[in-house]
């Protein structure tokens, strides 16, 4: 269930790598795995536009077929040859600028609802000013000022996503959105 956790790419990861140490080198680990259906979930985590699900999905079917000509067969390996030629440049702007093009949102992690009672602790006063460093498309600041946090600054490398996150949020007074990094 955890390789389908669309929207979080964590854990997709999480279970790509738990799947393959486990079935890695042990046949009957191995044929859990596969009659559980993950080998066709991490077919399709290959074809994911994220580069880290692709590497995470085909470093786990290396893995778990190594050793076996017949599930190595059934694998389909193509979108690996394609990340492999690409190096990925997540601190640069434009990586991220072609990429919020089209996306709507994304949860690296986790959503506001799973951090509240942790930002509740830290955070005594609702009316507190809170930083945002690469917001990118995540919910997490419009949840957080649903629920009462209206001083909050957002902040990406990506000119695209803090023109969409501003357009999105013009009904939210008080929240900003600037351009810029952890280090500006």
């Amino acid at each position: 269930e955890m390789l389908k956790a669309e929207g979080k790419a964590s854990l997709q990861w999480l279970a790509a790598a738990a799947l393959a140490d486990i079935a890695e080198d042990n046949d009957t680990r191995r044929d859990a795995v596969v009659k559980a259906g993950a080998l066709e979930q991490l077919q399709e985590m290959l074809w994911s536009p994220m580069p880290e699900t692709k590497s995470q999905a085909s470093a786990a079917l290396e893995k778990i077929t190594r050793g076996s000509e017949e599930l190595l067969g059934k694998v389909e390996l193509e979108a690996k040859a394609e990340s492999d030629t690409q190096e990925v440049q997540f601190g640069e702007a434009a990586y991220w600028d072609k990429r919020y093009e089209t996306e709507e949102h994304y949860e690296w992690i986790v959503g506001y609802a799973e951090l509240k009672d942790i930002i509740v602790r830290v955070c005594a006063s609702k009316s507190a000013r809170i930083l945002n460093l690469g917001c990118g498309t995540s919910r997490i600041s419009e949840d957080m000022y649903d629920d009462g946090y209206t001083n909050i600054v957002n902040t990406d490398i990506s000119e695209t996503v803090i023109n969409k996150m501003r357009a999105r949020n013009v009904d939210r007074p008080g929240m900003e959105w600037l351009l810029g990094g952890g280090l500006d």
